[in-house]
């Protein structure tokens, strides 16, 4: 079980029956978290090791998907990532599928589906197939990852960035025929912020 918004993560541990199910909406409800925020999720994951976990996730930016490098977890959340249990192999997957951009066009019929053209679709594979788990519509983009121990590691990362900046340049070469117009006093000041702090983010 989780909640709707923000970032939370999962609020439970699996849950494997209706009562275990019902003792934790109540438990959620009596800490203050509002039933509309509530969302069952259900489980559909599988190890790709004994006791190893991955995390595949795609970026979209207009018409561009992009395969993202990968989270590797002890613990079927795989949210974050945990340092050391990947090893070579692992990386060199990672590599290639990054390389290749395997899980680009598979993800667009999620993204279409959602009616969103620009987010980080989240997904493992079970029996083959990818299994959507959310798309992030505000996702955080960090740098590459240019000190890691694992050279495979450090060459998706950069690759990831660097199709990632030429999408998102692509996007802003765009001429819309009808730009929209921001003219709300707070709104301006957020976007002048923004633009303050994402433009280093943007520089190869």
């Amino acid at each position: 079980m989780r909640t709707q918004s923000a970032h939370r993560g999962n609020l439970t541990d699996l849950l494997v029956d209706r009562a275990a199910l019902d003792q934790a909406i109540d438990s959620a409800l009596d800490s203050g978290i509002p039933a509309r925020e509530l969302m069952i999720s259900q489980y559909c994951a599988e190890p790709i090791r004994p006791g190893l976990f991955r995390k595949l996730s795609v970026f979209r930016a207009g018409d561009s998907l992009i395969t993202t490098p990968a989270v590797h977890e002890s613990c079927w959340t795989a949210k974050y990532g945990e340092k050391g249990i990947a090893d070579d192999a692992l990386y060199e997957q990672e590599r290639q599928m990054v390389e290749h951009n395997l899980y680009g066009e598979p993800l667009r019929a999620a993204f279409e589906t959602g009616g969103i053209d620009y987010g980080r679709a989240d997904f493992c594979v079970v029996d083959g197939q990818p299994q959507v788990y959310e798309i992030n519509t505000n996702p955080m983009v960090g740098r590459p990852q240019a000190d890691h121990p694992a050279p495979d590691r450090v060459r998706s990362s950069q690759q990831f960035f660097d199709r990632l900046c030429q999408a998102l340049r692509t996007l802003d070469d765009a001429k819309a025929p009808n730009p929209v117009q921001i003219t709300d006093p707070l709104l301006v000041q957020q976007r002048r912020r923004d633009r303050f702090l994402l433009r280093p983010r943007w520089t190869p």
